[in-house]
């Protein structure tokens, strides 16, 4: 074939066209291998397994929300275990100012257990009626000077109606009734 005719010609520059796009797609092709392999070291090699977000929630086969771990708006961390139906049966709850408060609650989720530590570390247990007012509030206090260990039963309004030891006559009284 004569290369200097104009078929030629246009059969030299179809093989330069096609030979460019050889090339390029060699680059390509050698791109990506470089991508893949670096993708595939990235996998094994070992690494933090840290997942950081605000929340988390896990669901149920229906999807309907089981427990959450969140940050609350003010920051504070709360652990969230639901029922079937998605109200609260389990809350655990740590504030900032040091209480801690794990509060459980029946199937209206109304509040029938709370125990918690104050900010100072006093433990108290509380256990409410249906109507999830307080009907027995049992706390660890320190009484007297040389901080006699205590336990005592208070009524709705916070007053002691039994405790043990007594540590005063009026206490007597009340271990009395």
């Amino acid at each position: 074939m004569d290369l200097t005719t104009d078929e030629g010609r246009a059969l030299q520059e179809r093989l330069a066209r096609v030979e460019k796009q050889a090339r390029w797609s060699t680059a390509m092709a050698t791109v990506l291998a470089l991508l893949c392999a670096a993708l595939v070291v990235w996998e094994f090699v070992p690494h933090d397994q840290v997942v950081e977000a605000r929340g988390f929630v896990v669901r149920d086969a229906q999807w309907r929300i089981r427990a959450e771990l969140a940050a609350r708006r003010d920051g504070s961390p709360v652990l969230r275990l639901n029922n079937p139906y998605g109200r609260p049966r389990a809350v655990l709850h740590l504030r900032d100012d040091g209480v801690v408060a794990l509060r459980m609650m029946d199937q209206g989720a109304t509040n029938r257990v709370v125990l918690a530590l104050d900010r100072r570390g006093q433990p108290s247990l509380v256990l409410a009626g249906a109507d999830s007012s307080s009907r027995v509030i049992l706390m660890a206090e320190e009484s007297g000077e040389d901080g006699v260990q205590g336990v005592a039963v208070r009524d709705r309004r916070g007053r002691r109606v039994w405790s043990s030891p007594a540590s005063s006559p009026g206490d007597q009284a009340a271990r009395s009734r």
